[in-house]
């Protein structure tokens, strides 16, 4: 499924690899639309085997990422994003990928991703920024998490009488899957590209949104002396842990060193930029910002 929140510039080409999987005609693809343009309307006409679920009310990406899981049928439900570029067989190897390991408490495998937008060090600072734990290579392997536009389930064994997961990131799913005792991994053959659908500012935007999100969801729960503990922790240990974790993750995989030492710069600001959002979640709480991340 995929949800569509970037307009029909990314979501028609996204499409149309979608339909040149070796395995189209064994394909469920679900659409889950809150855009206000003619995007849902396009994409009937062009892809009318594409079911397409209109959300009018402006829903989060969690909430259409939720609607798209329930309305599935298929017993394997993959996600992807609708600026994603899949190679004709990543369909096909998510499918082996859960055969490969059924029987080995599997439910959720995700695969790397490779960047998409190479023409700037814009485009590098933002990919490396978001993926780089996630750059190929990458071995087959259980992992603490996978991106949430790269990633496949087995659908009987997500908590879909649970509606609280429509208003949360994957990464609380993952939890609670992870505590019932379900396997999260890793599957090369799953690489996808990933585009950039960003301007810088943009980017700085949506970057704060969605660390705000992100550390909002964490403090929902917690007392306003933790929140202050959580909020200095942050300010003072992660601007220097936050970009030595990116440099060792991509340099340790001995392939665009040069493209991380031009972007790094701009990854250091970047970072500090999700810093700053997460100081707020905890303190201030989301602010709208879920709503508003695209």
């Amino acid at each position: 499924m995929i949800p569509s929140v970037n307009g029909k510039t990314w979501l028609v080409p996204c499409l149309e690899r979608v339909e040149r999987q070796t395995i189209r005609n064994s394909l469920e693809v679900i659409v889950c639309d809150r855009l206000r343009d003619d995007t849902a309307e396009i994409v009937r006409q062009q892809f009318p085997d594409v079911q397409v679920e209109s959300s009018p009310d402006g829903e989060t990406i969690p909430q259409l990422r939720w609607k798209g899981l329930k309305k599935a049928s298929a017993p394997i439900v993959a996600v992807i994003e609708d600026h994603s570029m899949l190679p004709r067989t990543w369909a096909e190897e998510v499918l082996e990928a859960h055969r490969q390991y059924e029987g080995q408490n599997e439910g959720v495998i995700g695969g790397p991703v490779e960047n998409g937008s190479t023409a700037t060090v814009f485009d590098w600072a933002f990919f490396l920024t978001e993926y780089a734990p996630l750059l190929p290579p990458m071995s087959a392997q259980k992992a603490p998490g996978v991106a949430g536009g790269n990633v496949s389930y087995r659908r009987s064994l997500l908590p879909l009488e649970d509606d609280r997961f429509a208003h949360l990131w994957e990464n609380h799913l993952l939890e609670e899957l992870k505590r019932r005792g379900v396997a999260v991994r890793i599957h090369p053959g799953m690489t996808l590209l990933h585009r950039n659908p960003y301007t810088r500012q943009e980017f700085r935007r949506q970057r704060y949104l969605f660390s705000r999100s992100i550390a909002a969801m964490r403090a929902r729960s917690w007392g306003p002396l933790r929140r202050w503990l959580y909020a200095g922790g942050a300010l003072v240990v992660l601007p220097w842990l936050l970009p030595l974790r990116v440099f060792y993750r991509v340099w340790r995989k001995g392939r665009n060193r040069r493209e991380l030492i031009l972007s790094l710069p701009m990854i250091v600001s970047f970072l500090w930029i999700g810093i700053a959002g997460e100081g707020a979640g905890f303190l201030r709480g989301d602010g709208g910002s879920l709503a508003a991340i695209r």
